[in-house]
């Protein structure tokens, strides 16, 4: 398949840029580099297969660019303001990246006839309900400008599958980790920011007590989760929102404890305040997702065991 990766040299985007190339397919990659990195993806892009251009999923040129030069059969669109913090601090952009963005993108890739596109969704979609596990059949509660336009994100995706036939998948990822993952951001996730500071033997600053909970899923299986709903794309249907997780979770406080430890580090664990819409449980309910037949292939475990040792390997 000829694969356009939107915001394909982010984290997630360029490690599924990687694995699908692998995979043996032709890989279109879309970024404006704001917060993705050409380093993520200069190893391949100048692989026979793989286009990379510049350009914002907001911006007409480059998607125009794209579709004239490429037969596009399926679309992945990672393209996004990620933060909850940063979107509490700036939601009409957030607004204009998330929303406006995704239904210029899916405008064009429904006008040009793809077969399925695949929406990155995320598990703040359920807000801080103390229903646990979370299920895809619970009421949506977004408690910050980020997790309202993911939520937007899916019906917009549905609403262009009925108008212009192709396949809509959403994923509505839980807390993902693993090789790339930027630790330098004022907005960086948890884990990235943890490794760093473990193996330079920093303390670790836990925001709030610690005892939130999380569903961590390594990055290549959340992909090989992709993979597995776009090859079966056909037999979704309507039913097409499934949660990319474990089903398992651990705290904060255990996983800072257990970083230090497979990082054989000094650091110690220091508390801050509580952030600005943090959410404070939150693990997935991956049955639906397992029933349809899909399978981990490396676990919590063995991904942050990796994903420790990618950062020994590449920390400045």
């Amino acid at each position: 398949m000829n694969i356009l990766i939107a915001g394909g040299a982010g984290f997630i985007g360029s490690n599924s840029a990687h694995y699908f190339r692998d995979a043996g397919h032709n890989i279109i990659i879309l970024d404006n580099l704001l917060s993705g990195f050409e380093e993520n993806i200069s190893d391949i892009i100048d692989d026979k297969g793989v286009k990379f251009y510049k350009g914002d999923i907001r911006d007409k040129g480059p998607l125009t660019k794209i579709f004239s030069e490429n037969k596009i059969d399926l679309c992945i669109n990672f393209a996004a303001l990620v933060s909850v913090a940063e979107s509490t601090e700036n939601p009409a952009l957030t607004e204009e990246i998330n929303t406006k963005g995704m239904i210029n993108l899916l405008q064009f890739c429904g006008k040009n006839r793809i077969k399925t596109f695949v929406h990155a969704s995320s598990a703040a979609v359920y807000g801080d309900s103390q229903e646990l596990p979370k299920r895809e059949n619970m009421l949506p509660e977004p408690k910050s400008p980020y997790a309202i336009s993911k939520l937007a994100g899916e019906y917009y995706n549905n609403f262009f599958a009925s108008i212009y036939g192709f396949n809509a998948v959403n994923c509505r990822f839980f807390n993902v980790f693993g090789p790339k993952q930027n630790p330098e951001s004022q907005y960086a996730a948890a884990v990235p920011i943890f490794i760093k500071k473990a193996l330079l033997n920093k303390n670790l600053t836990i925001f709030g007590d610690g005892k939130q909970v999380r569903d961590f899923i390594y990055v290549y299986d959340l992909i090989s989760a992709i993979e597995y709903l776009i090859n079966n794309a056909d037999k979704i249907g309507n039913k097409n929102t499934f949660n990319i997780g474990y089903g398992n979770y651990i705290s904060i406080n255990e996983l800072s404890r257990l970083i230090i430890k497979l990082s054989g580090s000094q650091s110690e664990i220091e508390y801050s305040e509580h952030r600005a819409g943090d959410i404070k449980l939150s693990y997935a309910s991956v049955k639906k997702l397992k029933d349809f037949g899909w399978k981990e292939k490396t676990g919590f475990n063995e991904g942050l065991a990796r994903a420790i040792e990618w950062y020994k390997e590449n920390i400045d």
